[in-house]
């Protein structure tokens, strides 16, 4: 048996029933894996050995080798040096299993590649290829292969363990992805990853948590996260101003975050305070595209870093002017006005005839100047507003759980407490705005949106929880659940607990172990 207590997507991490914690590299050494009488011995599993080689042939698509905990993938190896078709091997796989079994994949432990196929779900390997390259001589280091005189499966060993080590802390940390892409280093793992972010982008996009650790955007696969691509798809195609008609003013992004905290952001706020309730500001950054400004304190526009170098790539370039678009297709204002230093002039082809776009940004005559620009370009247009005052909450509530949610701007108010605010309506709290999280908590008293509209919600057993609701509780769960999610528990309609998900919906009604759901009240 196995326990899981944490996962990342399809990368899970646990313990085995012998206490041993997986990622894993079986150690034939230790007898983890054996072959004896005919019969393979995975830990306290058996596998006729016959069996196992009539599977390792070629046979259109074959489904591996089920045992009582793992799913031996038998062509696993051979696949690898065709990264396409290892992959739809490996997702054909896992499309009949689910997260019932860990995924085995025997005759591999390069570190190199260890990082994206435990990304992948896949949970245990062996040391058989550790064995064979320490005898030839090839020493294993954090930077790739180097040649020994010696035999140094000690080193190679203790190489492997630690990165195991390192990929299950990322896992239960929420950092996985920033590991993988630090770390593909084959155009093998290159190839894989892009696979996988196509299917998280697609078919099976909430396999992908709703929210993870911070966001390091160091590569160009950054901009295939999915988590990114997420925001970026809502923002294109579902986002829609809370102030519409009004002057949309593009800035660029600072390091710090929330934008609005850092210097050049407060000397821009406080040169418009006058007009900003005229104005929709949005910031234009990489990978996110566009971050209108009552978005800047959520996950992922207060969760990412990313080198400031001025410099943007033909793909950062095509996806800024891709979204601006959209962008500008879905939303109305009356004139477009950029604020923006010299790297981001590739958007004025982009932006549309009643657009402009003004100076240097970074100097103090540069600020006045936009100042005054705002102030005429109001008195010329006579902008009214035609927003509601809470609508920009609102659009926080549709960014979080979906444009779905009903506009409630004009029957709520905020309350300040605790240093949180607290939207409320009707008198009760519905929504809790928690910046350290980067976004809304919901309440009982929220509760009915989510089970009217049959959103983020987890059937339970007939029980009362009171903390964590393992798996073996959960009935079932509505298919938008991602781990991290905000979600509601019921049973049979009768609400029982909100609380956030720490399972994907399909890992929840599958395993019988595991923490589910983490209960708040």
């Amino acid at each position: 048996m196995f326990e899981d207590h944490s996962f990342f997507g399809l990368a899970r991490t646990g313990i085995l029933e012998d206490g041993s914690k997986y990622p894993l590299m079986l150690n034939s050494k230790a007898g983890q894996i054996s072959k004896k009488d005919g019969i393979l011995r995975i830990l306290s599993d058996e596998i006729d050995l016959e069996r196992l080689r009539k599977a390792a042939v070629p046979d259109g698509m074959n489904n591996g080798i089920e045992t009582d905990n793992f799913v031996v993938l038998t062509m696993g190896l051979p696949y690898l040096s065709r990264p396409s078709k290892f992959f739809r091997y490996l997702n054909n796989i896992q499309s009949v299993n689910g997260y019932r079994k860990l995924l085995y994949l025997p005759g591999v432990s390069d570190p190199y590649l260890l990082p994206v196929l435990v990304y992948l779900g896949i949970s245990i390997f062996d040391d058989i290829q550790l064995r064979t390259d320490s005898r030839n001589g090839i020493l294993y280091s954090t930077i790739g292969y180097a040649k020994s005189n010696e035999n140094c499966e000690g080193r190679n060993r203790e190489i492997v363990n630690t990165e195991l080590d390192i990929l299950s802390h990322s896992i239960r940390e929420m950092t996985l992805r920033n590991i993988v892409e630090s770390s593909v280093l084959s155009a093998t793992a290159i190839a894989l990853l892009r696979h996988a972010d196509r299917l998280m982008n697609g078919s099976a996009e909430n396999i992908y948590p709703v929210r993870t650790g911070r966001i390091n955007a160091y590569s160009q696969q950054s901009l295939l996260r999915p988590d990114i691509v997420r925001y970026r798809r809502y923002i294109s195609e579902e986002y829609t101003t809370p102030r519409p008609g009004s002057l949309l003013l593009l800035i660029p992004c600072s390091a710090r975050k929330p934008y609005s905290t850092s210097r050049s952001h407060r000397k821009i706020i406080e040169a418009i305070a006058p007009y900003r309730k005229f104005l929709h500001e949005v910031i234009l950054t990489s990978p996110l595209g566009l971050v209108p400004r009552e978005l800047e304190d959520l996950y992922p526009a207060s969760f990412y870093d990313v080198p400031v170098t001025g410099d943007w790539s033909v793909d950062e370039k095509k996806m800024m002017n891709d979204l601006i678009i959209s962008f500008l297709k879905r939303n109305e204002y009356s004139e477009v006005l950029a604020f923006v230093p010299e790297e981001y002039s590739f958007i004025s082809e982009t932006l549309e005839e009643k657009s402009i776009m003004i100076g240097r940004y970074d100097r103090d005559q540069d600020i006045q100047n936009l100042r005054i620009a705002v102030r005429e370009r109001i008195d010329r247009s006579g902008i009214s507003p035609r927003w509601k005052r809470y609508s920009d909450i609102v659009s926080k509530i549709r960014f979080q759980f979906g444009s779905w949610f009903p506009d409630i701007s004009d029957s709520i108010r905020i309350v300040r407490n605790y240093n949180l605010n607290q939207i409320v309506l009707d008198g009760k709290v519905n929504f809790v705005i928690v910046p350290d999280l980067g976004k809304l908590t919901i309440t009982k008293h929220s509760a009915h949106f989510f089970t009217e509209a049959g959103r983020n919600l987890v059937e339970i057993d007939d029980f009362k929880p009171t903390s964590n609701i393992y798996a073996v509780g959960v009935e079932t769960a509505s298919q938008d659940v991602a781990q991290e999610s905000e979600v509601v528990v019921h049973h049979s309609g009768e609400v029982r607990a909100v609380g956030i998900a720490k399972m994907p919906a399909r890992a929840m009604i599958e395993l019988s172990k595991g923490v589910a759901v983490k209960v708040r009240n």
